[in-house]
């Protein structure tokens, strides 16, 4: 491009010192090199501990994978013996041990499992280091974890879990503890022995509500609700639920078990759960948890269907005949009826709808909905389906899934009238919003994917006009605001100028309703809307008399710039832009721009723009701001003027970075943003501001090079530590060995050549 030379000259003529970003402000209280050393330590602990906890069944590798891993854990085994901290030793040398047995080395797994437990045996009284012994039982649970999960040795397991039993007490949080030891024991079969711990800390579990003033405290219940759970233990479940005479506690935990007892095998037990808990709806009280979606994969038959007909390469079905399709369908139906029970085949029917409907036989996808509308009607009053149907979906809410796809694929058919006749069907029968019909009116084919469905001009117009005069019933001002505008926008779009601006007095009493009901000091992005729609039918002067008026909302007035370039107003967008008085809120109002013109296609503009706005977060007195009680970049007080240049050139370097940034890739290369970056950290003088900027704006590979060529900075482990992860993630394990090799720490560099061996091992 033609300014990269240009941006890159900008860059080396800067000879201040910077700072700034999350990586600075956690650097900001240092002062020498010794305490960047001890935060890199303790972020490469941390993280490579949590990393190297990943097996959790026993491989047998190949004899040259096995050669490999061997090496790596024999280098790791000599770096632990130079560990003279007993906690670095506590943590490091159960990796070993877990790392051996992942391979089926059970005698070396036992050697270190010994010296874990020699260390855990001589460092056990008040002479040990403070939290040393209170860490010590959930160390002792891992390595009981190791003999029974991965060695499969059952009786040492059992010594540890008995001892770690006599070690609790009160002080020590132990029904957390406790509880772990209950899920291992369950992990080994012995439920017996699980139901029991469970049913002791279940009986010393107090609630206090927050009716009585006192901050309350029940996660041992929510935990012993999910082993009960995970473990079929049913019942036992349903009577900790009633013995709760809280009712929020009640539904808490109620809510932690439900996951848990989604995961049933079989579909008649789920039958049989429903019933259990018919009081409660499972899947609504589980939809807040991350697990849902895999859950309802696993319970869900149909969602593995849809996955199944994706594999059967779909977009064919637009190239096949009417007799190959009728072949397809009754060849999908046969294989529906065979992996499928009755109730879940007719929820598999609309998946195969929707691809026929999408890929040119809209025809054909509604004489399949109404099979199987009238499929799950027959089915789910199927006296022997009783309580499916309740667990999964009703009727009514099926049935208004199925009716949206059918007017999808009617007005796919441009059958308007009868996609319309169905809309006006769910609304009498209450199916469907006051909103949504109103935008269904607005776009007409807001339900299908492509706007190659659109209807006609005029009918759209007769539909434009049906929406006007219901949106003034809609209760809510902010969606009511929302809903004029896209009306606006679709008379704009029909080229029907005149009708979008006679609805300015509409937009503007609806605007003026939601500002009215904020809270003083809550600056929504809703003036943004409103703008849009001003800007959109030439009212220029009112936008930016908007935009006076909201001055104190940064979200709105920094956007305002580049809704004027999205309109095509150029000049008065740069000008908006000269007109902040404070350079944060200029840096902040040209990225908005640079992205709206991205969206333009206008990417010399774009890449323009962004060089001046890198000239400006380089040159700009920010102490004099600083002095005068200027606002930074993310509208708050300049405290430090060097974290505060740094913070502006990394943000305005970032619209160059790819996977940062919607700017085009072709603006500025990996290589020319680097040669930034390292050019910049050149000129910071104080050490830890250096290292800092070096971590923003530099990959690992390239800090790495950098610092080594700095002869008053070391390479910290925590660098070393992520190019290990990168090299391990592409697969070049001797690499990332070479790299962990070069580790200070001993026992950072233990735990990176576990985590090498665990990966190599787990990697296809």
């Amino acid at each position: 491009m033609k300014f990269s030379k240009q941006l890159l000259a900008l860059s080396l003529g800067v000879g201040c010192c910077f700072s700034g970003s999350p990586a600075i402000a956690q650097l900001s209280e240092l002062s020498a090199i010794e305490r960047i050393e001890e935060i890199s330590e303790k972020e490469s602990q941390s993280r490579l501990y949590s990393l190297t906890t990943e097996c959790d069944v026993v491989t047998t590798p190949s004899n040259s994978d096995l050669e490999f891993i061997r090496s790596v854990l024999s280098l790791a085994a000599e770096e632990a013996q130079q560990i003279e901290d007993i906690e670095q030793q506590a943590s490091a040398f159960p990796q070993i041990a877990k790392s051996y047995a992942c391979i089926g080395q059970a005698a070396s797994a036992r050697r270190w499992l010994e010296q874990a437990l020699s260390v855990e045996t001589d460092y056990s009284d008040e002479s040990a280091p403070p939290g040393f012994v209170f860490n010590q039982r959930y160390r002792l649970l891992e390595l009981a974890k190791i003999y029974s999960q991965l060695l499969g040795e059952s009786e040492p397991a059992l010594a540890l879990l008995a001892n770690i039993e006599a070690m609790l007490d009160s002080r020590y949080g132990q029904s957390e503890l406790t509880l772990a030891i209950a899920e291992l024991y369950g992990e080994m079969g012995n439920i017996e022995q699980m139901n029991k711990i469970i049913s002791d800390v279940v009986a010393t579990v107090e609630i206090e509500t927050e009716e009585e003033g006192a901050t309350y405290f029940y996660p041992a219940l929510e935990t012993s609700a999910r082993l009960y759970a995970k473990f079929g233990q049913h019942q036992r479940l349903r009577q900790l639920i009633d013995d709760i005479d809280v009712d929020y506690v009640r539904e808490d935990v109620v809510t932690e078990a439900a996951p848990s007892l989604l995961q049933v095998a079989s579909f008649a037990d789920r039958a049989a759960i429903a019933q259990l808990f018919s009081d409660f709806n499972i899947v609504a009280l589980a939809a807040d948890t991350s697990t849902l979606l895999t859950t309802q994969r696993q319970r869900n038959p149909e969602y593995d269907y849809r996955s199944q007909l994706r594999d059967t390469g779909v977009e064919q079905l637009s190239e096949m005949s009417d007799s190959e399709i009728e072949a397809f369908i009754a060849e999908q139906k046969e294989l529906i009826a065979q992996r499928l029970e009755p109730l879940p085949q007719t929820m598999a029917y609309p998946v195969l709808a929707e691809a026929l409907s999408y890929f040119g036989h809209p025809e054909r996808a509604l004489l399949l909905l109404e099979e199987s509308l009238q499929l799950f009607s027959e089915r789910v009053s199927d006296a022997s389906l009783a309580g499916i149907s309740q667990w999964d979906v009703t009727e009514d809410s099926y049935r208004r899934n199925v009716q949206a796809s059918m007017v999808k694929a009617l007005v796919r058919t441009e059958q308007y009238d009868q996609a319309f006749q169905l809309v006006q069907t769910m609304e009498a029968q209450q199916d469907i919003s006051l909103d949504r019909s109103i935008r269904f009116r607005t776009r007409f084919a807001d339900w299908v994917s492509s706007p190659t469905y659109a209807p006609p001009d005029e009918l759209r117009l007769t539909l434009l006009a049906e929406a006007e005069a219901l949106a003034p019933q809609i209760a809510d001002k902010a969606v009511q605001l929302e809903t004029w505008t896209e009306i606006a926008e679709e008379y704009l779009v029909l080229e029907e100028l005149s009708s979008a601006r006679q609805l300015a007095p509409s937009v503007e009493t609806a605007f003026e309703a939601v500002i009215a009901e904020i809270a003083p000091g809550d600056y929504s992005v809703m003036p943004e809307q409103y703008s849009e729609f001003l800007l959109s039918i030439g009212e220029y002067e009112q936008a930016i008399t908007l935009a006076e008026i909201r001055k104190e909302d940064l979200l709105f007035t920094r956007k305002l710039p580049a809704q004027f370039v999205a309109v095509g107003e150029y000049e008065l967008a740069d000008e908006l832009r000269a007109a902040f008085e404070v350079s944060a809120d200029r840096l902040v109002a040209g990225r908005e721009m640079v992205s709206a013109y991205q969206g333009k296609d206008m990417l010399d503009e774009a890449f323009e723009l962004t060089t001046q706005l890198l000239d400006e977060a380089l040159s700009v007195d920010l102490a004099a701001e600083a002095a005068a009680g200027g606002r930074g970049l993310w509208g708050t007080e300049i405290f430090s003027v060097q974290e505060e240049r740094i913070s502006r050139v990394e943000w305005v370097l970032n619209l160059y970075r790819p996977g940062l940034s919607s700017i085009s890739y072709d603006m500025l290369s990996t290589e020319e943003v680097s040669a930034i970056g390292i050019e910049l950290a050149k000129t910071i003088e104080s050490d830890w501001l250096r290292y800092a900027a070096v971590l923003d704006l530099l990959t690992a590979k390239e800090a790495i090079a950098f610092l080594e060529a700095d002869s008053a900075l070391p390479v910290p482990d925590s660098l070393l530590m992520q190019r290990v992860l990168s090299l391990v993630n592409e697969r070049y394990f001797p690499g990332a060995v070479s790299m962990a090799e070069r580790m200070r720490s001993p026992y950072v560099k233990t735990l990176a050549l576990t985590h090498i061996a665990t990966r190599y091992l787990s990697t296809p």
